[in-house]
This record gives structure tokens, C-alpha cells and sequence, in this order.
């Protein structure tokens, strides 16, 4: 009787081990058309951005794992010449999810299976750089056609624009205000913008902004 209960004691305790044991991480992401080669997954911190893994591309697609489960933050996919990142997301408690997107627009065309979170991140970068990009879009125009009233049109184009960001940040606080997604949001709205630089098309960069935040400020609490 007591060899049995100890095998029940036993078994027990190493089922309970095991279902304490780190689950790790598994993050297979598939961007078409890209070359075979390397990409590398980075973590931003408050002193700069550090190499966490490395994963291998074959026909696109290319799968980041480990067995200890990654630390909470932004994180970003680099290609492998390490001078591009293809994309930002964040990682939190549930870090076994899937991405599928293209180069043509790597958050617009990207889908997710996995953590919502990660969608939310997603559909916050296309708000903010959309908004953007047609505000310019919109004062380039105006001062194309050289309205008389040029400088009226692009304060209340901008006004219109930056009154659906708000409204769309303060709606998701309100149905979200305890995400990660959250606390960006809130530390965002707090970021004084510097003059926009231009790309290499000679346009300023629509993600520059989103870029600007994750550079100066994001870091600093992550």
C-alpha cells in the first residue's frame, strides 16, 4: 500500500513539473516573395534594439522557436542584411501565433492567427499611417491646384483626420483600457513630433511617425 501511494505521490508531482515547464515560443511567419536567406527577431529595450533569434526562409516562409518563453515587449523581424525591418508586434502572455503578408504592404495585407492583440497592433500602425498619408496626399493636392483658401482646407483636412485618430484611440480604451496596445496609446499621446523627413521616392515617409514612436518614446518603457 505505501509503494502505491508513493508511486501516486510520484507521478503526481512530475505530472505537476511538467505542466509548470516553460512553453516556450513558436512564431511562423510567411512574407511572399521574399529571397531564401535569414531573418532575425530583435527586442526593443529602454538602451536600444537586441538580436533575440534567428530563423532560416525557405520559399517565404520561416518559423522563429525556442523553449523558454520570450520576455513581454515590441518586438520587430529584420530582414537578413539587418538594415530593413519588415515589421513591429508585440509579444505578450501567448506566444504561439502565425503571420502571412507581402511587401507590397506588410500590415494592410497581413494576417494573423493568433494572440488579438497583435491584431489590434496591426490595425492601429494602418490608422495611423493611412491618416497620415492622406492628410499629405490632401495638402499636396490643395497646394497643386493653389486655392485660395489653401491654408483653411489643410488645417480642417488635418483637424478631420486627427479627430478620427482620437476618436478611434479613445474608443478602443474604452472597450480595451488594459492592453498592451492601451499603454501605448497613452504614452503616445504624449509625443512631441519633430518635421517629418522625406523617403527615398522624395515624399515623407507615411510610417515615419509610427516609426518616430517606437525610436524615441516606446522604448523607454519597454
Amino acid at each position: 500500500m505505501k509503494k502505491i501511494i508513493s508511486a501516486l505521490i510520484l507521478l503526481v508531482v512530475v505530472a505537476g513539473a511538467k505542466a509548470q515547464a516553460p512553453v516556450g515560443y513558436e512564431i511562423k511567419i510567411t512574407i511572399k516573395d521574399i529571397k531564401d536567406s535569414a531573418c532575425y527577431l530583435t527586442r526593443y529595450k529602454w538602451d536600444g534594439q537586441y538580436y533575440v533569434d534567428t530563423a532560416i526562409v525557405k520559399k517565404g516562409t520561416f518559423t522563429f522557436k525556442g523553449k523558454q518563453p520570450l520576455e513581454k515587449g515590441l518586438y520587430s523581424v529584420l530582414r537578413s542584411n539587418k538594415s530593413y525591418i519588415y515589421f513591429d508586434l508585440p509579444i505578450t502572455e501567448q506566444q504561439k501565433f502565425s503571420i502571412v503578408t507581402d511587401t507590397l504592404d506588410m500590415y494592410k495585407n497581413m494576417k494573423i492567427t493568433g494572440p488579438s492583440i497583435n491584431e489590434d497592433f496591426r490595425q492601429f500602425v494602418v490608422i495611423m499611417s493611412t491618416n497620415y498619408k492622406e492628410a499629405y496626399d490632401f495638402e499636396q493636392d490643395v497646394k497643386k491646384r493653389k486655392d485660395q483658401d489653401s491654408t483653411k482646407l489643410i488645417r480642417e483636412n488635418k483637424t478631420k483626420h486627427y479627430e478620427d485618430i482620437k476618436k478611434y484611440q479613445k474608443d478602443y480604451l474604452t472597450k480595451n483600457p488594459n492592453t498592451y496596445l492601451s499603454t501605448i496609446i497613452r504614452l503616445q499621446n504624449d509625443v512631441d513630433m519633430p518635421p517629418t523627413p522625406k523617403a527615398s521616392n522624395g515624399r515623407p515617409d507615411s510610417t515615419w511617425g509610427y516609426n518616430y514612436y517606437v525610436n524615441h518614446y516606446w522604448m523607454a518603457f519597454l
